[in-house]
């Protein structure tokens, strides 16, 4: 059967093949085994360059041939020792051709350390004991632990194996089993199935399992590896662009040629870039379509002012303010006047002066709140029946009932409605112009825009200000004063609002000459070419991590293919196949018996 698996592992990589060997020799793999299979597994795939001993598969098959062979052997010597424990090179331990050798010693004297070498060159339960260098030799760490068995064959022909570093030459001696007190440990404590599994059926379980390991250890460095990606979405390479074309194709095949071609810059490129620069600003400070961007954004702002100044004319300036003013005036000087001759004829020879004054009509309506929460009724003043005074409380008698209904009908007068009315529009009036706002520090850079337009712009504005200032003060101080007649509005020198509808003329009269005009085609191939060669300088300015990105993406390419050479389907179908050949129905059969014997 180990024959038919070396047959096999041949045409194999050669990390399967160094696996398969070490298997077959030392029946296990350690963890150095294990690390150095990886590392040829990489070596092999462009990942690592260390250099390894292929299989000699003539010497594996000699082996192979040798421990399976069914001649009697006899174990006759260790000796050539050196570097293994604390044994002396010059030391060497003969065993009888017959009968029992007894070997004893005081305690240190060496016995475990023969029993160690013994149990890597035949065969044991539990695990080999490690190989320990000598520590009392300086220079043990640099020098192989190794030492000779020889034996004798079945024709009594003498014959040597060699163990060096934990590796025997040759397997004859693995029909030898060694039994020791840790071997006794390991069946009174060890767990072992019950089962039966032909040695070339189990070599490929270990096989499996040290693919099965292997490929999970790529993974994690496939993980690892991954977190090292180099985000070229934040080179912000604009679209449409050879930069951006070379960006998005950055794969395992990127070659360097490729990364310098597309990162290429120089003093030559460096100055097209900048000449392009002064040509396109050039062009586009001839750009209509620019011209009419920026002469629309400066209508919009110079309408913002003009409106602020258009309502502070609308308000203080326009006929239809002046006469508002004139009207609110004239309505509350009538009214009141009218109020005062009826106030008179209500509240003549009364023992009090001011009745019907403001101050006496909230007087008057706090008595009838009271009156009337009081009754829990709408009845003040309450003179059709026998009341009282809300504020004495004394019964009214039959003229103060009289003075309470005149009061009473004075308050409900026409008069005193109108009064009322006019009076509260000519307050709103004053608020009105109190509430007008002559702040324009938001407006300091349309103001600062249109001096260049007029440099004598700010000088005639700040006096265009005082004067709708000075006209809105003679507003309220004709309205206070309750002037008659009304002093005149004066004539303002300086006028801005019409100044900036001067200037928005202007600018629609040349929006409406640019809307014909167009530099487009002699404009965009300048702005391509540009960003070409911007998207190229970003390109350049990340050259190393293009380039760390290119090995990150073969690493990782060559570690997949690493895992796909670990995959246990094709040892899966050797070991169905070597299982159909040689466990047979009879041997199953043999092996139930001998499991019903030992019960």
């Amino acid at each position: 059967m180990f024959s038919e698996i070396v047959d096999w592992v041949e045409q194999k990589p050669h990390f399967w093949q160094i696996a398969i060997e070490r298997l077959i020799r030392n029946n296990t793999l350690t963890r150095s085994d294990l690390d150095e299979i990886k590392n040829v597994c990489k070596t092999e795939n462009g990942l690592l360059n260390v250099s390894y001993t292929p299989v000699d598969f003539v010497s594996l098959r000699s082996f192979i041939a040798a421990s399976t062979t069914s001649s009697n052997i006899t174990l006759s010597k260790i000796h050539s020792i050196q570097n293994i424990n604390a044994l002396s090179g010059g030391a060497s331990l003969e065993f009888s051709d017959t009968g029992l050798s007894v070997v004893y010693g005081d305690n240190g004297s060496g016995k475990s350390s023969y029993t160690s070498i013994l149990k890597h060159v035949c065969n044991t339960r539990g695990s080999k004991p490690q190989i320990n260098p000598n520590l009392y030799n300086s220079s043990g760490s640099s020098i192989a632990s190794q030492a000779l068995v020889e034996y004798l064959d079945s024709s009594g022909t003498s014959k040597t194996i060699s163990l060096v570093n934990g590796s025997v030459s040759d397997g004859a001696l693995k029909k030898i089993s060694v039994f020791d007190s840790f071997s006794a440990q390991h069946y009174i404590a060890g767990e072992d199935e019950i089962a039966f599994i032909p040695s070339g059926l189990a070599l490929i379980e270990k096989f499996a399992l040290c693919l099965k390991t292997i490929e999970e250890e790529l993974e994690v460095e496939s993980i690892s590896l991954a977190g090292g990606k180099f985000d070229v979405q934040l080179l912000h390479i604009e679209d449409n662009t050879k930069a951006k074309v070379f960006i998005d194709g950055l794969n395992h095949s990127t070659t360097r040629a490729q990364i310098w071609s597309a990162c290429y810059w120089d003093a030559t490129k460096e100055q097209r870039k900048k000449d392009l620069s002064s040509a396109i600003l050039a062009l586009m400070a001839t750009d209509p379509l620019t011209a009419i961007l920026n002469n629309t954004a400066k209508i919009n702002r110079l309408k913002v002012l003009k409106n602020k100044f258009k309502s502070l004319e609308t308000n203080l300036l326009t006929p239809e303010a002046v006469d508002q003013i004139a009207t609110v005036l004239s309505d509350y000087k009538t009214t009141a006047e009218a109020l005062r001759i009826s106030s008179e004829d209500a509240f003549s020879n009364l023992p009090m002066n001011k009745v019907g004054g403001d101050t006496w009509k909230q007087l008057w309506e706090s008595a009838r709140k009271f009156y009337n929460e009081s009754k829990n009724s709408e009845v003040f003043p309450e003179t059709e029946v026998e009341s009282n005074c809300p504020l004495c409380l004394q019964t009214l008698n039959a003229e103060a009932k009289g003075r309470f209904k005149s009061f009473e009908e004075f308050i409900k007068l026409d008069t005193q409605q109108l009064f009322d009315s006019a009076d509260q529009l000519y307050n709103a009036q004053i608020k009105s112009l109190e509430d007008l706002n002559f702040d324009f520090a938001s407006f300091e850079p349309t103001i600062a825009e249109l001096e260049s337009d007029d440099p004598d712009f700010r000088r005639k504005n700040v006096t265009y200000i005082s004067e709708l200032e000075r006209v809105r003060n003679l507003h309220l101080k004709n309205l206070r004063e309750k002037s008659d007649p009304l002093m005149p509005i004066p004539e303002l020198t300086e006028n801005s609002k019409e100044f900036i509808e001067s200037i928005i003329a202007q600018l629609e009269t040349e929006n409406v000459r640019l809307q014909s005009l167009s530099i487009a085609d002699e404009l965009q191939p300048l702005e391509d070419e540009f960003r070409e060669l911007n998207n190229t300088e970003k390109l350049r300015a990340s050259y190393s991590r293009i380039g760390r990105e290119v090995f990150r993406l073969k690493k990782a390419k060559m570690l997949a293919t690493c895992k796909g050479q670990c995959h246990t389907r094709t040892s899966t179908s050797l070991s169905n196949q070597l299982a159909s050949s040689y466990v047979t129905q009879t041997l199953q059969s043999k092996f139930q018996d001998e499991l019903r014997v030992l019960g």
